[in-house]
């Protein structure tokens, strides 16, 4: 009878070591495939929010058009080329290592005007091809002296850039001893013709995804780079095309690649109509 209940024993303590694997494995297997599945769930949600932060400045960069309703301030460039639509190269191409551009992916650039200082001016002259002596006027408020790195001018031969020293010349006017400046604008010296307005540039930086996959934003000043920092990780690439229907609507069509899900578009309107120059300069 010992032996008997002995052997019961033995059984029962087999068997119970048995299940017990059985449900550690199990547990084992059930607690990595939700593991995996709660993985994979929060890639995907780190992906949408990547590409929903990417969209949103994106967006918000094709709104600063708004603020001044001049054409040509706001530029898509092909990162394998970093070649401007002037022909000169684009302020980014001065980067190097892992913060260049990716080569399969577009840079969205802008110039930031503030329009409260938007003057007319009423003289300018040459002292060489990259100098010139600028007179504004019509101002409704005092113009800051020494907040503005650069100032954009729209005259009879398109859009100039320039830097220089503002002086007070007297009520609602300034003097700016200016030099030229190659970069988005333009790669070749200001022509010397008819300069009409002035208007302070804000801010001027590009937003693009570096070779590690960083979406970045650059702030420059011409072609010197002044900030670069990382934005958000995870992304493969961007790429922007413009359009316009029939009457003169802007469209940016925005398509947002992760690296590990698939292309999300966006189609953004622009608040500025493709509309000549002259149109602005007449207002």
């Amino acid at each position: 009878m010992i032996r008997q209940h002995a052997g019961f024993s033995l059984l029962e303590c087999i068997l119970g070591l048995a299940l017990t694997g059985f449900v550690t494995l199990l547990s084992a297997q059930l607690v990595a495939q939700a593991t995996h599945v709660l993985s994979t769930r929060l890639s995907q949600l780190e992906q949408r929010a990547i590409t929903a932060k990417t969209a949103f400045i994106i967006t918000g960069i094709v709104a600063t058009s708004q603020r001044s309703h001049i054409p040509n301030l706001i530029s898509i460039t092909s990162a394998p080329s970093l070649t401007l639509s002037h022909g000169g190269k684009h302020p980014l191409s001065g980067l190097s290592s892992a913060s260049q551009p990716r080569p399969d992916s577009d840079i969205i650039s802008a110039i930031e005007i503030d329009p409260r200082y938007r003057g007319r001016i009423v003289a300018s002259s040459f002292s060489s091809a990259d100098s010139a002596h600028l007179e504004m006027c019509e101002l409704t408020s005092n113009f800051p002296t020494n907040r503005y790195r650069s100032y954009v001018t729209v005259g009879t031969q398109g859009l100039c850039q320039f830097t220089g020293e503002v002086r007070a010349m007297g009520p609602g006017c300034i003097t700016i001893e200016a030099h030229a400046l190659s970069g988005l604008i333009r790669n070749t010296p200001c022509p010397a013709a008819s300069l009409l307005e002035l208007l302070p540039v804000e801010r001027e930086f590009s937003v693009f995804v570096d070779r590690t996959g960083e979406l970045r934003l650059v702030s420059h000043v011409g072609m010197r780079i002044l900030e670069n920092q990382p934005m958000a990780r995870g992304l493969r690439s961007l790429t922007i095309t413009s359009l316009s229907d029939s009457t003169g609507a802007m469209f940016y069509n925005l398509t947002v690649t992760p690296t590990s899900s698939r292309p999300s578009k966006f189609l953004l309107e622009s608040p500025l109509s493709k509309t000549p120059l002259w149109n602005e300069i007449l207002l």
